[in-house]
């Protein structure tokens, strides 16, 4: 999303500002490069937040997911004082981070849902309600930029194969794992290209679609037997319109996928 390697200028800025790693580059994921280029040639960014990711400032419309429905806010709208009730997505950056760090992700995925809290980033109800707001995507006027996060299938598993919401834990070495992990996959997998059918079949201008994974994972455990160590490289696979793929290659690294998007529609150089 910034179309460059992280390197040590990163880590003074992170210093400069007082934030550690974790802060600092969920910030670059919500506040990137590719949005502010985007924002110049009119478009209208919107950012879907799945629970592991920091709202961004910069985006026309954060969308959050309740049980209640979806919430949206501008970016803008991070910096205000807001009042004693209202929650971290209504509150200014820092204090939002503060309740959104990875420590809330340990909580089972099966507890009561806390009034007046979004849905956790391993629920099914996440799942679904990120997939319905996709949808509705085509059908705005604007020309958009549209930035979602599915935490899956990184675990825990949550579904069978035909969508069914289970709750099941296992043991890495447990042979069974497999077979729910793939089960999994399978329902995933349809309702991704179910989406991709949609949007394709509503959208008054052909679209660009990159769905890509942040880091592999063996059966849906990116820890298993060592810092990411992985049975499985990254997904990534892009729609571009006209079949205009002349700089897509095997060997594309992740961080060219915009480059190859500006330079083939937007004359990037």
């Amino acid at each position: 999303l910034n179309m460059r390697y992280i390197d040590d200028e990163d880590r003074q800025a992170a210093g400069r500002y007082n934030l550690d790693s974790s802060t600092y580059l969920r910030s670059l994921i919500a506040n990137n490069q590719v949005a502010y280029e985007l924002k110049q040639l009119g478009y209208t960014y919107l950012y879907m937040l799945s629970g592991h990711i920091v709202p961004s400032v910069m985006a026309d419309t954060n969308i959050a997911f309740y049980p209640e429905g979806s919430r949206y806010f501008a970016g803008a709208d991070l910096g205000e004082e807001k009042s004693e009730g209202d929650w971290a997505y209504k509150q200014p950056f820092m204090s939002f981070f503060l309740k959104t760090t990875l420590l809330r992700s340990i909580a089972h995925r099966f507890d009561v849902q806390e009034e007046g809290e979004p849905y956790s980033m391993a629920s099914p109800e996440m799942f679904w309600a990120t997939l319905a707001e996709l949808e509705r995507v085509p059908a705005m006027e604007e020309a958009t930029f549209t930035f979602a996060h599915f935490v899956k299938p990184h675990g825990p598993i949550i579904f069978d194969k035909y969508g069914n919401a289970i709750d099941v834990e296992f043991d890495d070495e447990d042979p069974e794992k497999a077979r729910y992990f793939f089960d999994e996959l399978q329902y995933l997998n349809t309702q991704i290209l179910t989406l991709v059918d949609h949007i394709l079949a509503q959208s008054s201008e052909p679209p660009i679609i990159i769905l890509q994974a942040d880091h592999g994972s063996n059966l849906g455990n990116p820890w298993d037997a060592g810092w990411r160590w992985t049975h499985f490289e990254i997904f990534n696979a892009y729609y571009f319109p006209d079949h205009a793929t002349e700089l897509l290659h095997p060997e594309i690294a992740p961080l060219n996928s915009f480059r190859a998007v500006f330079n083939q529609f937007f004359d990037g150089n």
